[in-house]
């Protein structure tokens, strides 16, 4: 009778805490809009009004996925001529939104638009 291979467990690297931070910044990016809301603003700061233009979603949505991403850290917004201008809060979301994309670009059906 043949004995399954032992494999070796790597010690654990993540802290609960900061496993918990992590959990919860991919949490506030899995949702399809936050995602386009976040590609947007990693092409540079912009407000409310031409955010809902680019996405072709209603403002009042677009500013409750705001909240939601300003909530989490991982966008910031500063006032100028009175409006509400938003930016990304840290330099690594365009490399975590391209590596989010390769890897989608590699999984069968995930990132083509297929929905499988």
């Amino acid at each position: 009778m043949k004995q399954a291979a032992v494999t070796t467990t790597p010690p654990l690297t993540l802290e609960p805490a900061h496993a918990e931070a992590l959990a919860a910044l991919l949490k506030a990016l899995a949702n399809p809009l936050r995602l386009r809301i976040v590609e947007v603003l990693c092409g540079g700061a912009t407000h409310v009004t031409r955010l809902a233009e680019v996405l072709e979603v209603g403002q009042a949505v677009v500013s409750q996925q705001l909240r939601i991403l300003r909530m989490c850290g991982l966008v910031k917004a500063t006032r100028t001529n009175g409006f509400a201008v938003y930016r990304i809060a840290g330099p690594f979301l365009p490399e975590l939104l391209a590596c989010v994309r390769q890897c989608g670009a590699g999984a069968d059906g995930v990132g083509d638009g297929s929905g499988r």
